[in-house]
């Protein structure tokens, strides 16, 4: 196997999941990706192989992203990390259209968790209103908090 995969390293689970990274087109590694009912493994995948994605391939991934339930570590806020610098750098209104659309979908998962996907989507929310954006979440973040004291 190419790009360093290793059966003994990985694990059988594991190895599967690599070998589709190293040696498969990232179009095959996301229909893997789909097929994974581990939470982690699908997590894993999506991130390594976002900067390989067309900007087609790149919306479907993330489609697949805000359907992970899970929030800890290879979760869902992982996969933002991995995928929140390749989003970025779509065309701006195709971007604000993502947003929109998934905005609403985080919003529904509990406040602490749509925190935490707020802060990996970070590149995506400057992108679409620059540094100013981070500041207006940040204070609606702490307004809320007041209101729960």
């Amino acid at each position: 196997m190419g790009g360093g995969c290793s059966p003994k390293r990985t694990g059988r689970a594991g190895c599967i999941q690599h070998t589709c990274l190293c040696i498969w087109t990232p179009e095959g590694a996301l229909k893997i990706a789909q097929k994974f009912k581990n939470t982690w493994a699908r997590a894993e995948i999506l991130t390594k192989i976002a900067p390989c994605l067309s900007e087609e391939l790149l919306i479907e991934t993330l489609t697949l992203a805000k359907e992970i339930r899970y929030i800890g570590a290879g979760g869902r806020r992982e996969t933002f990390d991995g995928l929140a610098p390749e989003l970025a750098k779509l065309p701006r209104l195709q971007l604000f259209e993502l947003w929109q659309e998934t905005l609403p979908v985080l919003a529904a998962y509990p406040r602490g968790e749509l925190l935490k996907d707020l802060s990996a989507l970070m590149p995506v929310i400057t992108e679409l209103d620059g540094p100013e954006g981070l500041v207006e979440i940040a204070h609606a973040a702490g307004d809320v908090g007041e209101w729960w004291r």
